[in-house]
């Protein structure tokens, strides 16, 4: 067959696959960027990804920030899907909202999951 020939077997408009990221999965990533954008929230996030689990006076100590400073900060990274959160007494306790986000995470920060 020549070139010509199979040129004129093609359809006109080719059916691929789209590369534009899905509006969801657009939003989540945005969402997760502009949290880590915040210094203190990267570096939470740091500490999360080296630990299984931090209390807030452990997050407090390592930021050197008060705890409603670290409260909040903490309070915006679960609404956005970043830590999970869980009580035990008077503490809670924060860690990464599940495997896939602890394997990017680290993955950026140049550390073992």
């Amino acid at each position: 067959m020549t070139a010509i020939a199979y040129a004129e077997s093609m359809p006109a408009v080719l059916n691929l696959p789209s590369f534009e990221i899905p509006d969801d999965t657009r939003q989540y990533v945005l969402a997760i960027c502009k949290m880590l954008a915040d210094p203190t929230r990267l570096r939470i996030a740091y500490y999360l990804t080296n630990e299984a689990e931090l209390n807030v006076t452990q997050l407090c100590e390592r930021v050197a920030q008060s705890q409603p400073a670290v409260s909040h900060h903490l309070a915006m990274m679960r609404s956005s899907g970043i830590v999970d959160h869980r009580r035990a007494g008077r503490q809670i306790f924060y860690s990464l909202r599940g495997d896939a986000m602890r394997q990017t995470l680290a993955r950026l920060f140049g550390v073992d999951a």
